[in-house]
């Protein structure tokens, strides 16, 4: 069939029409489409009122709210921004549960050290006397040097005795030998205590430590005292 010219023009624009058209609508189900696929978010404002919408206002931004899909399904819960009181009760509790670790890991090193360590309750009690033998060297060596110091001090007491009863001035050469040796003396005496102090820590902590082997060994019960029948030296000479 032959088309004149201007037929011709008009069958190709109405092509032109309804293939624009088509493309139109295709993109406008896409958009549709995609715009149904895209997550909504739920939440509620100060008033109470619930909203939806595919983006969060600002004002919202800091607000508890839930991502919802394409089937109206939750799948995701966004909590509302802490306060600055929550958050610094977040950082007490991370702390305190940090130290607890550090406390609940120092426990198991200690006893990975016991089991380690001893073979039998009386290898905890030998190792005590050991370490309370070495601090009473330590006490004796010291008395002894105080024992000394109290014979050289004699003659200088009687030398500010004797100045005294006349009613003389001390020398000062005198007063700070005297003061000298007092004060070692002193020094002594406290280096004795100190020693007195540690042992009876050692004597605790050996206790508790021996305690501790035979609940691990399965030989006591939490807290029950070690028991004087064990066959074991006693921990207290």
């Amino acid at each position: 069939m032959n088309h004149t010219p201007g037929a011709l023009i008009l069958a190709i624009n109405r092509f032109t029409r309804t293939l624009f058209l088509g493309t139109a609508i295709a993109g406008s189900l896409l958009w549709h489409a995609n715009s149904f696929a895209a997550e909504l978010y739920k939440w509620v404002d100060d008033k109470g009122q619930i909203h939806y919408s595919d983006s969060v206002p600002p004002e919202a931004i800091n607000k508890q709210r839930d991502v919802i899909d394409q089937k109206g399904i939750v799948v995701d819960e966004i909590g509302a921004a802490k306060t600055k009181a929550q958050l610094e009760e977040d950082k007490q509790r991370k702390a305190q549960e940090a130290i607890k670790q550090q406390q609940q890991d120092a426990i198991h090193r200690h006893d990975k050290m016991l089991l380690e360590t001893y073979n039998d309750d009386s290898d905890i009690v030998k190792m005590r006397e050991r370490k309370l033998a070495a601090i009473n060297d330590i006490i004796t060596i010291n008395q002894n040097r105080i024992d000394k110091l109290k014979e050289d001090l004699v003659p200088f007491k009687k030398q500010v005795a004797a100045i005294q009863k006349n009613n003389k001035e001390i020398p000062g050469e005198l007063r700070d030998k005297v003061k000298e040796i007092e004060d070692h003396i002193a020094m002594r005496v406290k280096i004795i205590q100190q020693q007195h102090d540690e042992q009876d820590r050692l004597r605790d902590e050996f206790q508790q430590d021996l305690e501790r082997f035979r609940y691990l060994t399965g030989r006591q019960a939490p807290g029950q005292q070690v028991s004087s029948e064990s066959g074991s030296p006693p921990l207290h000479p």
